[in-house]
């Protein structure tokens, strides 16, 4: 809020009366003393001041001022609404900077609400707005979250490049202390190679972290965070490394800071290292602590985490965890759903808002036009009565004219408004499969695995149980791609530019060279969406069969279109189908598709690799 300050003291040196802007620096001076009543009636007084003096910038300041109140108390619902508001003046006021730095802040609390889509747009929105000004800090803020939103998802690439655009970016600025922002960055770059086990490359960043000589002095709980990150990476590295008293010294050391995040941590570490070593007892009571510590803070992620250790190191009571396990999920699905509900209803409020205003200002535009027309027609007098009519008349008619397009174009809003939620409905009960019911069926599946069965009919049973329940999770996640499918018609790329950015994946992924010709040139708006999605998930099951069967290094794809047929040619240079080997799933799965599109497909096996060829009428 530089700006507005600074616009703050240029009022007071000319008023002698407080102003809007006195106020508002009052406010944000009493919410970093954590002064909650004084911060409310200076804030109220900014905004009854600034509404009086029909100041849309000083408006938008205030509204910048509730949002990070209410941010401090993690209200993100009501923070939101309040960014969301400040955003719409900002933009209207065509300060891009401000609007910019609203649309991060959104960002940030779609993030904490694990609404990953939204807060991945909006840090975008930002971006765009950002790099023409060269706004070096806050580009940093948003490569960064970014970066960390991407490793959430477990787009290990992605976020690795966005990690890097934050350190380019937090380079040029003037972010101080840099050394101690630096030092963080290197730390999640550390953690994104640790969780994509490239754990040489994650010691480095974190040893490049620690060798900021002022972090131990400045930032004590930083320093001991990165240090404990290096310490159980070297001994994901290597687990004979003596690393129990470094381990218990960062836990002496975060106990005497009261840290309890950090605390949680290091007793889950050391709780991983015990059951390595079969030290049960010890296991067990830091993962017990962990869970206390967690349960207290209502930090739910890291109270899944400790049911999940505390399965592996008391087996007989894994089901007595599992249940709890299933019932913090279960509650904090409920939670994330309802806040997002919340910012669903926030959303459509305010665009409702937004559509209300925008219609009373243009029936006040028709009103003031009809009452100068009405104005000089009655000036003209009774000699040009005659034209007067036919002005009047030509006059409603078009406004007739004017009130059917609105019409149509409030129908065709609505409709797109529809469709859109339509489409928001479908990607949510697709997440609700994928994260809620997904999730609990492969915790169901992992728990099951931990019992101990000594009879080997039963035990061969159960394996036949555990399967079945594994096709059954495989079904759902089908389910769930389906649901989404629609992606490939509403996506703003070409179908052409869909194929080739999932080569491009696919490549970084598989380390695969891969050959895509399309020739002669397709008119694809011709082919129907139904035959582009079941292309496009054959593609990526052809590839993913590839990569996991067949040991190749290349692959070579040619698409082709003769009359009203689509023909696809795949083929690689791996090892080929073995003359005792079944057909796995993932070709039953690509002869469903080809099945259910009346299409037909030729499989072809030698030495040279694996050769698959399909035919598919372009409107199945």
């Amino acid at each position: 809020m530089g700006a507005f300050h600074q616009r703050s003291a240029q009022q007071q040196q000319t008023y002698p009366q407080p102003t809007a802007a006195y106020f508002s620096e009052k406010a944000m001076r009493a919410l970093k003393q954590k002064d909650s009543l004084k911060f409310r009636c200076y804030n109220t007084q900014a905004m009854h001041l600034a509404i009086l003096a029909k100041d849309s910038l000083a408006i938008a300041d205030v509204l910048w001022n509730n949002g990070a109140f209410y941010l401090n108390y993690k209200k993100y619902d009501s923070a939101y609404f309040q960014y969301q508001r400040s955003q719409h003046l900002y933009q209207k006021l065509q300060h891009h900077y401000y609007e910019a730095k609203m649309l991060y802040n959104m960002a940030y609390i779609k993030s904490k609400i694990r609404d990953y889509a939204g807060s991945e747009y909006l840090a975008y929105r930002a971006i765009s707005k950002l790099e023409p000004l060269q706004k070096h800090k806050t580009l940093y803020h948003c490569f960064n979250l970014l970066g960390v939103i991407y490793e959430e998802m477990g787009q290990y690439t992605q976020a690795l490049q966005c990690l890097q655009q934050a350190k380019k970016h937090l380079k040029a600025s003037s972010l101080a202390p840099q050394y101690r922002y630096l030092a963080g960055l290197e730390n999640n770059l550390g953690i994104l190679y640790q969780k994509s086990n490239r754990l040489p490359k994650a010691i480095e960043y974190f040893q490049r972290a620690l060798r900021h000589d002022r972090l131990i002095k400045k930032h004590l709980i930083l320093y001991i965070k990165i240090n404990d990150n290096l310490l159980y990476t070297q001994w994901l590295q290597n687990k004979d490394s003596a690393i129990q008293k470094p381990l218990e010294h960062m836990l002496f050391l975060r106990d005497s800071l009261n840290h309890q995040p950090g605390q949680i941590t290091s007793h889950l570490h050391l709780a991983q290292y015990f059951l390595y070593h079969a030290d049960t007892l010890q296991a067990q009571g830091h993962a017990k602590h962990a869970l206390r510590l967690a349960q207290a803070t209502t930090l739910n992620r890291e109270v899944l985490r400790a049911y999940q250790l505390l399965s592996a190191i008391e087996p007989a009571r894994a089901s007595a965890y599992f249940k709890n396990y299933a019932s913090v999920q279960a509650q904090l699905a409920k939670q994330e759903r309802k806040v997002k509900n919340n910012f669903a209803q926030i959303q459509y409020e305010t665009e409702t808002f937004i559509a209300q205003n925008k219609k009373l200002t243009d029936q006040n535009g028709y009103l003031w036009s009809g009452i100068a027309a009405s104005t000089v027609i009655v000036g003209l007098g009774y000699a040009i009565n005659r034209q007067r009519q036919k002005n009047k008349k030509l006059y409603y008619e078009n406004e007739t004219h004017k009130a059917q397009e609105k019409i149509h174009r409030l129908q065709l809003a609505k409709m797109k408004d529809w469709n859109r939620a339509k489409n928001q409905e479908r990607q949510r009960i697709a997440a609700d499969l994928h994260d809620g019911i997904l999730s609990k069926l492969f915790g169901l599946r992992l728990q099951w695995g931990f019992l101990s069965i000594p009879n080997s009919e039963v035990h061969n049973l159960h394996q036949q149980h555990l399967s079945t329940l594994q096709a059954i999770e495989k079904e759902i996640k089908a389910v769930s791609y389906d649901l989404q499918s629609e992606i490939l018609q509403e996506h703003k790329w070409s179908f052409p530019q869909l194929l080739q950015q999932l080569i491009t994946t696919k490549e970084d992924t598989y380390r695969l060279s891969i050959v895509l010709t399309i020739h002669p040139p397709i008119e694809w708006t011709n082919i129907s969406s139904t035959v582009k999605m079941n292309l496009y998930r054959i593609l990526e099951e052809a590839l993913k069969n590839a990569y996991q069967h067949a040991q190749c290094t290349g692959v070579r794809i040619q698409l082709s279109q003769q009359h009203e047929q689509l023909f696809l040619n795949f083929q690689d240079n791996g090892v080929g189908l073995q003359s005792n080997e079944q057909q796995g799933l993932g070709l039953q799965n690509i002869k469903s598709r080809v099945q259910q599109l009346q299409g037909e497909l030729a499989i072809h096996s030698s030495e040279a690799g694996l050769h698959l060829h399909l035919q598919i009428p372009i409107n199945s």
